[in-house]
């Protein structure tokens, strides 16, 4: 029987899952962190190398949000063993959905 779950209207309402547990068994936070130095020296080089000011402010608008959109999808990827074990738990404990 299908039962309807309420819709989450804004992602800050979202509990970090396991928090503790993903801070703590993050090994590759040193790789990203390299990553994400690198990727900003990238992105100031090419706005830097744009002579049109309005131009450049765009690209680098449009360059910093897909930064941001790949760290979510990031943190989604990270998350998902996580949300998938809580599910499951859940799911064990009171029956099946």
């Amino acid at each position: 029987m299908y039962s309807p779950r309420p819709a989450i209207a804004d992602e800050s309402t979202l509990e970090p899952l396991l928090l503790k547990e993903v801070l703590t068994s993050d090994p590759t936070s040193d790789v990203q962190a390299v990553f994400r130095a690198n990727l900003q020296r990238e992105i100031d080089g090419v706005i830097r190398r744009i002579e049109t000011p309005g131009l450049a402010e765009i690209a680098s608008n449009i360059l910093g949000e897909l930064v941001r959109f790949f760290a979510w999808l990031s943190r989604i990827d990270e998350n998902l063993p996580f949300a998938c074990r809580l599910h499951r738990d859940k799911s064990d404990a009171c029956g099946s959905d």
